[in-house]
């Protein structure tokens, strides 16, 4: 085959013609899903349509083909750096007939590449209003490559392979193959079949495009592994290995673990082997295996995990305890890589042994007895060993004792000697006191000598004695015990009671070792204290009221201190003398009040009452009570206080009393009725003492509880509808507050006056509708309604309600509010009454007879709310013949001729049209073929209806003689009717779609034979020949009004009229 030849199979449709419009305007391609192969050349052709809305006068039309942009900014592929190298546009010319225009349009492609697989869309635009359109969604262009398929038909041969050459175009007819095995054409075919060696690799290619052959295939090339991340291998690090071979198809991959007997176990599939968190077992070599269809290939890679010491362990030989002077060896170990260099520990503290290990002590000492251990240290980490004790015995050193508590012994306190000695194994303890003069008396067994309460006599000598199964020591320690002071006395002088103005002294003593110092303290009140003297005398050289109190001796020591408290009482005469009421200050009538008199003496003095300097009965008492005090109480008052060293009068206060307004009055100024608009005063006064202060609050629709304004008076200048409600004053003053509610009524005309309807938007006929106004006015409104301007004889009332509401109810409506003080209309709102079609009316033009070949159009109108869409049908056949208010036919013929009608329909409902019957009048020069025809048909007819009528009297007397015929249809009489079409003719707008059921019922179709004045018909001797009218019965057993719905169970009926 040539290439020209093979080009064909290069592209490949995969859809028939799509159909992309919107109303007039339409793009067809020739279809929806094009398959090419890389480095074809391909076509895409489309038709578009559109409106002759500009005719007798020239259509312009700019076309493009695009991929990039949108709808409103395409990129035109022939100005696409991407494109216009290898596309190329091409269009017919725009032909119009009658109102439609038409053009085709075809892009071709060059030198396919894969980035060219992409959605293709065709725009055109026109100088036509509006006359931009798209067609969506295009056409979409896949461009693949062939590819060879590999199979092994027999297990047993691992080598014999089939090759197929495969392409997901699936390209037409049967397109021949070259094949090519490392890169040399071996043979033709479909499929190959073959031997694989290593290093074989294949392609095939159509012939004549030897130079686009598909992809080569071969076996896995020697794999390559790499290590992430590079550089050596931390335990506990994330290392994955991935697996890479040049193979095609595809290899998988299958990662291996060689064991050390070079066995291997399966450790994972895929290109990578991860180890989340690698250990040092995993160290090891590891094989990758990458395999195809075609063959295989390993590789080999090795890990070593690096990690820091492991399970470090120190132990000594020999073990147990050890004798001083023998020799020791201490040996360190631990898992590491790389290995790990030792330090040695002795009782945590490093030894200078160097990093080498074991070390031997070749004569232990007592010294050399502690805790021993190594720590393991690597690049990678470091871990200490377990600890051992090394026990050197050996007999017990010198005793050594300690005091608990350290220093100085103070009597009393607990104290604790504590023996301890160097000794291998452990010394025990005993303790002597030393006795001069006499032998060591024994006191305790053990480490320690407790005094739980030590005394002076324990005072003395202690000795401690260590001693093991080697040997024993002792040492001496010395008890010195102190004690804190005693409780001290204090003495005073001169005796007796202590008058102010005289000289005192406070001496105080205590016994203590060593001896103590004395401190003075004055204690205040809540027992606080302040230093006063320091030494063991306190003088007052001038004794004064205010050194009365309690004074505090206290003795110290180191070993503590003691204290003694003693009282001091000074006689003295009144001092500040003064008076006070509770409540103080301004006394609110009513209210109970005490006054108070206080004076500083002793011992307490005795009190007389004054009021304006004059004395009051009310006794020697320090305070006096009103129970509910009156304004006669009103009065300057003082206290009088006497004792026997003195007396002395208080200050003077005066009591006044006060009280809390009273309830306020509020005059309005005018009065009357208030109109908005005017000026309103509002005037408040309260009888008080203090005087009040005024506060104006309103409670109304604009100000709710709102602070209006401080002052007697609450002016509105001028006074707003909105101010209308509750106006509270408040009268207060210190003592009180009242306040008094006035109501302010703004009477004004009509505001805001609006109209609207429930429910609102777009209402259907026969629903409830209820028009409300509403307006602002005081007093109440009363409303008109309107209709289209003009009054409506409606009740001032409001709302009104159309119960049924119907398409004459349809208009715009208002209302006007009225009251004394004005009148204001409302807004407009339009009452759209929707509807279902009413029953459309059908025109046909040209009226009158219409010849075949002459071009018809059937028109369609309904009265509708919102508009109708019209769908036009014709009897018995299942299609829609056009949607829209008109239907062309612009070369009729006699198979077109019929009943049609149409449908009215929108978002309400629907209604169908009376059928319009098309009769179509052949030409003339087929009229004497028609009357041959016809008088064929007429003597059939009566050749059959001869026979019928036969029958039936044969069947007649049959039935006389008790016989039963087979079948017997009587006919019956029944008009003549001109067009059996009309009698399926329904108005029903409720039954539209359902299907009307006749039984049994028999109609006529009539054959009206026509011609013309001037033709002759054969066999007439050349007169005219008139119309002949025959009839023919047809049994109709079903009529559906609506086409596409018969039952396929029930016997079709077929009837026409030709004339």
């Amino acid at each position: 085959m040539n290439r020209s030849a093979a080009r064909g199979f290069l592209a490949f449709l995969l859809s028939v013609p799509v159909l992309q419009g919107n109303g007039d305007w339409r793009v067809t391609y020739s279809s929806s899903n094009v398959c090419a192969l890389r480095g074809a050349t391909v076509a895409i052709s489309c038709t578009y349509e559109f409106p002759d809305n500009v005719q007798y006068h020239p259509n312009t039309v700019r076309t493009l083909w695009f991929t990039k942009g949108d709808t409103y900014q395409p990129v035109d592929l022939e100005h696409d750096t991407d494109y216009r190298v290898h596309v190329e546009s091409s269009c017919g010319e725009v032909r119009c007939t009658r109102s439609r225009c038409h053009g085709t349009c075809t892009l071709r492609i060059r030198d396919l590449r894969q980035s060219d697989s992409a959605v293709y869309k065709f725009s055109f635009t026109t100088n036509q209003p509006g006359g931009e359109y798209t067609g969506d969604p295009g056409v979409t262009l896949s461009v693949t490559d062939l590819q060879v398929k590999v199979s092994f038909p027999d297990p047993t041969n691992p080598t014999g392979a089939e090759l197929k050459c495969h392409s997901m175009c699936g390209l037409a007819g049967d397109p021949p193959y070259i094949w090519f095995r490392n890169g040399l054409n071996v043979r033709q075919g479909v499929k190959y079949r073959t031997y694989i060696q290593s290093g074989d690799s294949f392609s095939c290619a159509v012939e004549g495009y030897e130079h686009q052959h598909s992809p080569l295939v071969y076996a896995p090339k020697t794999p390559s592994v790499t290590v992430s991340p590079s550089g050596e291998i931390k335990e506990g690090s994330s290392v994955t290995l991935s697996c890479s071979s040049d193979a095609n198809p595809a290899a998988t991959y299958t990662w291996f673990k060689v064991n050390t007997d070079r066995s291997s176990r399966k450790m994972d599939k895929g290109p990578q082997l991860v180890f989340s968190y690698i250990v040092s077992s995993d160290s090891g070599q590891y094989r990758c295996e990458a395999q195809n269809t075609i063959g295989k290939r390993y590789v080999y890679n090795s890990i070593d995990v690096k990690y820091g010491p492991k399970r470090t362990s120190v132990y000594s030989s020999p073990s147990g305890e050890i004798e001083e002077g023998s020799s020791v060896t201490l040996s360190c170990s631990s898992d590491a890589n790389p290995a790990a260099e030792y330090t040695w520990f002795k009782n945590n503290q490093p030894l200078l042994w160097g990093p080498s290990q074991p070390h031997t002590l070749p004569s232990v000492r007592p010294e050399d007895r502690g805790t021993y251990r190594c720590h393991a240290e690597n690049k990678y980490g470091q871990l200490s060993s377990n600890s051992i004790f090394m026990d050197v015995q050996y007999a017990p050193m010198t005793p050594s004792v300690t005091v608990s508590p350290s220093g100085e012994i103070k009597e009393g306190s607990s104290v604790t000697l504590s023996c301890s000695s160097d000794a291998n194994p452990g010394a025990t303890y005993t303790w002597f006191k030393v006795i001069r003069g006499r032998s060591p008396r024994k006191m305790n067994q053990g480490p320690q000598l407790v005094f739980s309460y030590i005394m002076s006599s324990d005072s003395g000598r202690y000795r401690c004695e260590a001693q093991n199964t080697i040997g024993k020591r002792y040492v001496d320690n010395t008890i010195d015990v102190k004690y804190a002071p005693k409780t001290p006395s204090v003495t005073v002088s001169p005796s007796g009671e202590v008058e102010e103005g005289s000289s005192v002294t406070l001496s105080c003593s205590s016994d203590a070792n060593p001896a103590a110092t004395y401190t003075w303290f004055r204690v205040n009140r809540g027992h606080s204290s302040r230093k006063k003297n320091q030494g063991p005398q306190l003088v007052f050289s001038y004794m004064v009221s205010s050194d009365s109190g309690q004074y505090r001796c206290e003795a110290t020591n180191k070993w503590g201190k003691e204290s003694v408290t003693y009282s001091i009482n000074v006689n003295y005469g009144p001092k500040h003398t003064s008076v006070y009421s509770s409540p103080s200050g301004e006394i609110k009538q009513g209210s109970s009040v005490t006054l108070s008199c206080s004076s500083d003496a002793k011992p307490v003095p005795e009190y007389t009452w004054f009021k304006d300097n004059q004395p009051l009965l009310w006794g020697p008492s320090q305070r006096h009570t009103f129970p509910s005090v009156r304004p006669e109480d009103r009065g300057t008052y003082r206290c009088h206080a006497k004792n026997q060293y003195g007396q002395l009068s208080s200050n003077s206060i005066i009591m006044d009393v006060q009280y809390a307004p009273k309830t306020p009055s509020v005059t309005v100024s005018p009065s009357g009725e208030i109109e908005e608009g005017s000026s309103v005063t509002l005037s408040c006064s309260s009888d008080a003492n203090p005087g009040a202060t005024y506060t104006w609050f309103s409670n109304t629709r604009a100000y709710p509880s709102r602070e209006m304004k401080e002052g007697q008076q609450l002016v509105f200048r001028p006074i707003l509808s909105s101010q209308s409600g509750q106006y509270r004053c408040e009268a207060t003053n210190k003592r009180g507050m009242k306040s008094f509610t006035y109501s302010i009524n703004v009477n004004y005309g009509p505001k805001r006056t609006s109209v609207y309807s429930s429910p609102s938007g777009e209402i259907k006929e026969g629903s409830s509708v209820t028009l409300s106004c509403s307006s602002d006015a005081n007093p109440a409104a009363v409303y008109t309604w309107f209709k289209n301007n003009q009054p409506l004889l409606w009740e001032p009332s409001q709302p009104h309600t159309f119960p049924s509401v119907r398409p004459e109810d349809r208009g715009t409506y208002l209302c006007h509010a009225e009251n004394k003080y004005g009148h204001l209309s409302s807004n407009s709102t339009f009452l759209n009454v929707t509807y279902a079609p009413k029953t459309p009316s059908v025109t046909v033009n040209p009226s009158g007879e219409i010849e075949e070949g002459s071009s018809v159009t059937l028109s369609c109108s309904s009265d509708a709310n919102p508009a109708a869409n019209y769908t036009w049908f014709k009897i018995h056949e299942d299609s829609v013949k056009e949607l829209g208010q008109n239907y062309t036919i612009t070369y009729i013929t006699s198979e077109l001729g019929g009943n049609y009608y149409c449908q009215a329909h929108n978002a309400i409902g629907h209604q169908n049209s009376t059928f319009l019957i098309i009769k179509v009048t052949p030409s003339s020069w087929t009229t004497t073929v028609a009357v041959t025809t016809i008088a064929v048909l007429l003597a059939t007819v009566l050749l059959l209806v001869f026979l019928w009528m036969r029958r039936k009297r044969a069947a007649s007397k049959t039935c006389g003689q008790g016989g039963r015929p087979d079948t017997v249809e009587e006919l019956l009489p029944v008009p003549v009717y001109d067009n059996v079409s009309a009698l399926t003719n329904r108005s029903d707008t409720a039954a539209q779609r359902e299907p009307i059921e006749e039984l049994d019922d028999h109609h006529y179709a009539s054959i009206d034979t026509s011609v013309s004045e001037e033709q002759e018909v054969p066999g007439s001797g050349g007169q005219s020949v008139k119309t002949a009218v025959f009839y023919s019965l047809v049994n109709i057993q079903r009529v559906n009004a609506v086409p596409g719905e018969s039952d396929p169970a029930e016997t079709p009926e077929f009837y026409s009229t030709i004339k």
